[in-house]
């Protein structure tokens, strides 16, 4: 499915000058992200990318493909090469040493507690740390927005034990182009929003501060789930769509 009647922020940015990256560490075609991406102007460098350039040997194969700590090095390599050309661009990369079962843990990795998913956490952490700090560094960063967001809550069985653990997703907007209201505390929301918000954070005006079911943060307008509750909120989201079938989802 290519969803080739949505406008994405891919499908913005593009209109816009940007050019658009995808780099992760394992096939691109799972779970259908290349269809995705590559009909919403991305160019897209996967496991098998990394083989062909003679990054990796042909029959190299670590946890999903090729581990974060390469996956890092790539990103450099390109970033140096792309922010060359002058020209603005999104450059989007997928972590995974961090997904369950366990988690990765590469050669470098300080084993500092007894858990191996909490390790790869505390390695990943220091991994994506030495990246941001490598990018605050180059004569790119002045103009450029870093955004880290967790796509869901981690799936590993019991690895939180207290029951009143509020769990949420990490999202972090770095050296943001915005520099208007912004209440920061105590928002409820939900993915959908951070697609407007990413955009604002760019420096982009958004008329009536929503796009699609999402709403820019940085905006004093109320999210959806704020409006209505989230479990209501959720409730219409789970129930059949024939809008989406017929006309989105194409």
């Amino acid at each position: 499915t290519r969803f080739g009647n949505i406008k994405t922020l891919g499908d913005i940015l593009a209109e816009n000058g940007y050019s658009n990256y995808l780099l992760l560490g394992s096939n691109a075609d799972f779970g259908g992200r290349r269809t995705y991406f590559a009909n919403h102007n991305y160019l897209i460098y996967d496991y098998y990318t990394a083989i062909k350039e003679k990054k990796i040997a042909s029959d190299y194969y670590e946890w999903w493909g090729y581990e974060d700590a390469k996956l890092f090095d790539i990103a450099k390599e390109e970033l140096t090469k792309i922010s060359e050309k002058k020209k603005p661009f999104n450059f989007t990369i997928l972590t995974a040493d961090t997904h369950f079962t366990d988690g990765y843990l590469d050669e470098s990795c300080e084993k500092r507690f007894d858990s191996h998913y909490a390790n790869s956490f505390y390695c990943s952490d220091g991994k994506l740390n030495d990246f941001v700090t490598w990018i605050k560094e180059q004569n790119f960063y002045h103009n450029t927005t870093i955004i880290i967001v967790g796509d869901h809550h981690t799936m590993q069985n019991n690895f939180y034990k207290k029951k009143d653990y509020v769990r949420t997703v990490y999202n972090v907007f770095i050296n943001s182009r915005y520099n208007g209201y912004f209440e920061y505390k105590n928002r409820t929301f939900t993915t959908f929003d951070l697609f407007p918000t990413t955009l604002a954070s760019l420096g982009a005006d958004i008329g009536g501060d929503r796009l699609g079911l999402g709403t820019n943060l940085y905006s004093d307008k109320k999210t959806i789930p704020e409006l209505i509750g989230l479990d209501v909120f959720n409730e219409e989201l789970s129930k059949s769509s024939t809008y989406y079938y017929d006309v989105i989802r194409k």
